[in-house]
């Protein structure tokens, strides 16, 4: 399994992040994914040695902090899958999953029945770090971007 990996997301606007993740996705289906290549070094490492390494729980928190990152978004959409519930682990703060596209009958402001494009997107995150407030606002500001801006989200 591979992951796009962005550092520092928030210093940055969403076309400059979609244009790294695109660029990430060219590499991963190269086969040269940044995390890939980093578990493929790390793999050449003797057994023993990681198992020893990696009971140093900073050392393993670093390595999960740096190449898998603490926010996750999973697309099980892209496999046809309408919705999912991740699991959370440690060092992830939130994972957002977003399922396939799906049209549903809605009624306008005029209340006529339309068909409009949803992307069920489920948020699940840890509460310790994170209020539930910040995670509802995020999925508004979320909605409302894509909602403005679909053709950056979804431009092929």
């Amino acid at each position: 399994m591979e992951y796009v990996v962005l550092h520092s997301p928030e210093r940055k606007t969403l076309d400059e992040i979609v244009k790294e993740s695109r660029g990430q996705v060219e590499r991963i289906q190269r086969g040269e994914g940044e995390f890939y290549l980093y578990l493929r070094r790390f793999m050449r490492i003797p057994a023993i040695i990681r198992k020893i390494g990696m009971r140093f729980p900073s050392r393993s928190i670093d390595f999960l902090q740096e190449h898998y990152g603490n926010f996750v978004i999973t697309n099980l959409g892209s496999f046809g899958v309408g919705s999912g519930v991740p699991a959370i682990s440690m060092p992830m703060i939130a994972v957002l999953c977003l399922g396939a596209l799906q049209e549903k009958a809605v009624r306008n402001e005029a209340g006529q029945c339309v068909f409009r494009k949803f992307i069920p997107a489920t948020l699940i995150f840890d509460h310790r770090p994170l209020d539930g407030a910040y995670a509802g606002r995020f999925l508004a500001a979320m909605r409302e971007l894509m909602e403005q801006r679909p053709e950056t989200l979804f431009a092929e």
